[in-house]
């Protein structure tokens, strides 16, 4: 079962797990929760889409209407509002589901950490 694992890290409306597993709740106005809709969800919810699951999540960091995910790899992903281009896609769209950024927008470095504000992702 999913939720038998202990919770590593919490990020406002994120719980990551110990087995790297990312679950949502909350309002899913822009799809900030990451679940291919807006939806709100008012119990805590896999996050199944976008290709998040079988990846090695290690970090998570939830904005005012964003999340990001980060991977053991350096990879990013990100979702949620875009109108001041917060989630790293060279774009405007809002993504209701965890999208990779490409890894030139990092200048092919790894990434490490990630942090999420109101409108803004470093």
């Amino acid at each position: 079962m999913y939720g038998d694992a202990p919770a590593l890290m919490i990020s406002c409306t994120l719980v990551l797990t110990v087995t790297g597993l990312v679950w949502s709740c909350g309002l899913g106005e822009h799809g900030r929760l990451g679940h291919g809709n807006t939806a709100d969800k008012w119990i805590l919810t896999l996050i199944e889409t976008g290709d998040i699951l079988g990846t090695d999540i290690i970090f998570i960091a939830a904005g005012g209407l964003h999340s990001m995910a980060l991977e053991a790899t350096g990879t990013v992903r990100t979702w949620g509002f875009s109108e001041s281009g917060q989630l790293g896609h060279n774009n405007l769209e809002d993504r209701l589901m965890p999208t990779a950024v490409t890894r030139e927008a990092f200048n092919m470095h790894k990434v490490v950490s990630v942090a999420a504000g109101r409108v803004h992702s470093v």
